[in-house]
């Protein structure tokens, strides 16, 4: 089955997520869509997307993305959503951006994985973090004979649940890339730089000797989580809360992205 997986991550959740269905299935090519610039960018074969849920949608990098993503080519495509709960019309949206481009979404899959957010709330434990994980395992499973065999499937997402996260995604949705003057450092930071190299829209820079965010963050949190020091906070609330990665994700695997690194299977 050849194909591309194009991915979006932060803390590693659909890194992982797109890694397990590429080692799986064979003959893919892991793409981060972030360094992936080009108008018409042409899908071939089997195309998936892996991505988060941000706030009851599509992150606004993956909107754009999916906009310019030409599926002429394409035999089948998938989406898988990682999310750690909650109402979702992401599987939606990205349908009514392949309709308007003559394209179907042949399979859309929500996993459900630990939580990341810490603005809303404090990362699950770590006995939590494993139960999840164990069970994304098993459902990556079986997502991944369902891409095998071509299936045509859609997990459900409610008219209520729609309905409620269309309320909340256009409430954050179109202030996301300002609102990364909430970033500030309590003492501590080391200069060590990793905040920038996670980062996977190139935002951060270290000027004199302590990182700068530049207005067009994506909310990912990967300099947040992956600060060895826990220096960096977001509003008044995370300096308390934990920090959370994939446990198989390093800054390395991350920092992939900005410089546009494939993997191949």
């Amino acid at each position: 089955m050849a194909g591309t997986i194009y991915y979006f991550t932060g803390t590693g959740n659909s890194l992982a997520a797109a890694r397990t269905i590429a080692e799986t299935l064979g003959d893919f090519t892991l793409l981060p869509l972030s360094s992936v610039s080009s108008e018409g960018t042409q899908g071939v074969g089997t195309v998936g997307l892996v991505f988060p849920l941000y706030f009851g949608g599509l992150p606004e990098i993956v909107r754009r993305f999916a906009g310019r993503l030409d599926l002429d080519l394409s035999d089948y495509t998938f989406a898988v959503v990682t999310r750690r709960g909650g109402p979702s019309r992401a599987l939606c949206q990205l349908r009514e951006i392949f309709d308007a481009g003559g394209w179907i979404l042949d399979a859309g899959f929500l996993l459900n994985m630990p939580g990341s957010y810490t603005p809303l709330f404090d990362v699950q434990s770590p006995e939590k973090q494993d139960v999840i994980l164990e069970a994304a395992a098993g459902r990556l499973t079986g997502i991944c004979s369902a891409i095998r065999s071509r299936a045509s499937h859609m997990d459900r997402e409610s008219i209520l649940d729609r309905v409620i996260a269309h309320e909340i995604y256009h409430m954050r949705i179109e202030s996301i890339g300002s609102r990364d003057g909430r970033f500030h450092l309590t003492d501590g930071c080391t200069s060590c730089g990793v905040c920038a190299s996670v980062c996977p829209v190139g935002n951060i820079t270290i000027e004199g000797g302590r990182p700068v965010w530049h207005g067009k963050c994506q909310q990912c949190f990967a300099c947040f989580h992956f600060c060895s020091e826990r220096v960096i906070q977001f509003g008044s609330k995370t300096a308390k809360r934990g920090r959370y990665h994939h446990p198989e994700t390093r800054p390395d695997d991350i920092a992939r992205q900005r410089i546009g690194i494939a993997e191949n299977y």
